[in-house]
């Protein structure tokens, strides 16, 4: 009985271990934001986000497994701003494995962009907080939430 105490203690604190080193590491990506106009009043507000070395960023509907983090987006907006549709992402990701992880899942490494369409009558502020996770092949980084704004003129 002693023993397996000593063992559940052991694989209890390896796993601490490994989250610890996993808050750690620097956030490896790099955000920046974007404004389109489309036409009159409709706008895309531009998500571009950079993955340093290794790293991947889930897409938006990641696959089957519900385990992983896909981008999400949260918004804030002026009276004067209508969201049109909801936030798509732009390119092709690719498919990845996960040993240990049930399906296939699709992921974007080096960079990825995704899009929100917005009907804004004058000027306006919009703001709001985004939530991603980044992985490699070797660990995942906690869920990351950051605030972003964007200013239509």
């Amino acid at each position: 009985m002693k023993a397996i105490k000593s063992i559940l203690c052991l694989a209890a604190l390896l796993c601490l271990c490994q989250q610890s080193h996993a808050q750690l590491l620097k956030d490896p990506t790099t955000w920046t934001y974007e404004v389109k106009q489309k036409k009159d009043h409709v706008y895309q507000l531009i998500f571009h986000v950079k993955l340093a070395g290794d790293w991947h960023i889930y897409a938006l509907n990641p696959g089957t497994d519900k385990s992983v983090i896909p981008p999400s987006f949260h918004f804030n907006p002026a009276k004067n701003v209508q969201l049109i549709g909801k936030v798509k992402e732009i390119g092709k990701p690719r498919q990845l494995k996960i040993e240990g992880l049930d399906g296939v899942f699709r992921i974007f490494s080096g960079k990825a962009d995704y899009v929100q369409e917005v009907k804004v009558n004058g000027v306006a502020s919009i703001n709001g907080e985004l939530e991603y996770q980044v992985c490699n092949d070797k660990t995942c980084l906690p869920s990351k939430k950051k605030p972003f704004a964007f200013q239509v003129r």
